[in-house]
């Protein structure tokens, strides 16, 4: 959400250049954008289904029309510097090493899809089209993705000047690359609001998502205060106490990039992680109640003979890049870039645990079935 902020800034930086983007302004157009998404997914939650196909055909308008722009009007380099020309900025003296870590940064942006989960309790026939939405969102994504990266590689004709750009310094040096492609600061910042607006449709999402999973861990009593996030509103139908607490527990995380930005990546470093762990977890059970041949839940979506070989492979790479998550992104390591991510993943496993112990396990019955199977 606070890179929301300073993406907003960053555009106003390309038609106003002496504008100085300080970290607060940044902060307080993140408010607002988390509050308006809030606003959505309570007054229209009913309407979320064709917000969201709304939402999807930006994306394929907002990629084709960055693809055409940048295919047409940009100079680009060469296919040998694109394909066969390795740098690493990383600093570590391996570039297989570098490209190892750097991996997290590619499946960061892919990761997530099991948001569909979520909202399986607001989605008919959910026992198909989650699984549906997933895989599809995979395969869409993950083509337009590597479409955007390679021309992105054409159109990116020096990384040192995109990253000492004003916009670069701010984090988003491809927004240079719409600069040095179109020749026009405005039609740069077109582009850029346009990426704008997908994100702020992207953290409408999560915020529906997020606030849909903190309700279910609530309603299983899994969390403290667990009456009270579990709540649904009778005119609204839905848990409007979840959506405000994620709101509240966002706009606080973000005030700490006010004060210090190195505790704040520090925080936000446990995401990837955390993710993982819980992934590589779910799949190792699986993986062992097919070996033991036990029998699994009934389902209407499944891979057949493939599902073992899957999940097989899924939970070995999941590990692969756990242990890659725990490396910094960049050396020498310094109180900046040292990666935070295993000691706060530690720290939050040990108060989970403690509460689990002295509470959780007393109370918690969950998961709830709420879901029809066919």
């Amino acid at each position: 959400m606070f890179l929301e902020g300073a993406e907003i800034q960053a555009v106003i930086t390309l038609i106003h250049p002496n504008y100085s983007a300080p970290p607060y302004q940044a902060y307080l157009i993140m408010v607002a954008i988390v509050s308006i998404s809030a606003v959505f997914n309570i007054h229209l939650a009913r309407h979320l289904p064709m917000l969201e196909g709304v939402f999807l055909l930006g994306h394929l308008l907002g990629f084709a029309l960055i693809i055409l722009t940048l295919g047409i009007l940009s100079p680009k380099v060469s296919a040998s510097s694109v394909f066969t020309t390795f740098e690493s900025q990383s600093g570590y003296s391996s570039l297989g090493l570098g490209v190892l870590v750097g991996q997290m940064s590619a499946v960061y942006g892919l990761i997530g899809s099991d948001g569909a989960v979520h909202m399986a309790e607001e989605t008919k026939n959910a026992a198909i089209n989650v699984p549906r939405s997933i895989a599809y969102s995979y395969l869409v994504n993950g083509i337009l993705g590597f479409a955007m990266l390679v021309l992105y590689l054409f159109c990116l004709l020096d990384v040192d000047a995109a990253l000492s750009s004003q916009v670069g310094s701010l984090g988003f040096p491809y927004m240079h690359m719409f600069v040095t492609g179109t020749g026009s600061n405005v039609a740069a910042a077109c582009l850029g609001s346009m990426v704008l607006v997908l994100g702020w449709a992207g953290a409408t999402s999560f915020l529906a998502s997020t606030s849909r999973q903190t309700f279910a861990f609530a309603r299983d009593s899994g969390l403290p205060f667990s009456n009270w996030l579990a709540y649904v509103d009778p005119k609204y139908l839905v848990p409007t106490r979840s959506i405000m607490f994620t709101w509240a527990f966002t706009v606080v995380i973000c005030l700490i990039k006010i004060g210090s930005s190195t505790a704040f990546n520090a925080i936000i470093s446990l995401q990837l992680l955390a993710l993982l762990s819980t992934y590589a977890i779910s799949i190792a059970c699986l993986i062992y109640r097919r070996l033991r041949h036990d029998a699994l839940p009934p389902c209407a979506w499944s891979l057949g003979r493939f599902g073992l070989p899957v999940n097989i492979i899924a939970f070995t790479y999941s590990l692969w890049v756990i242990v890659f998550c725990c490396f910094p992104s960049m050396v020498p390591v310094s109180a900046a870039n040292f990666n935070w991510a295993p000691v706060i993943f530690t720290g939050v496993l040990s108060i989970a645990g403690v509460y689990y112990l002295l509470k959780g396990r007393k109370k918690y019955e969950g998961p709830v079935v709420n879901v029809s199977l066919y």
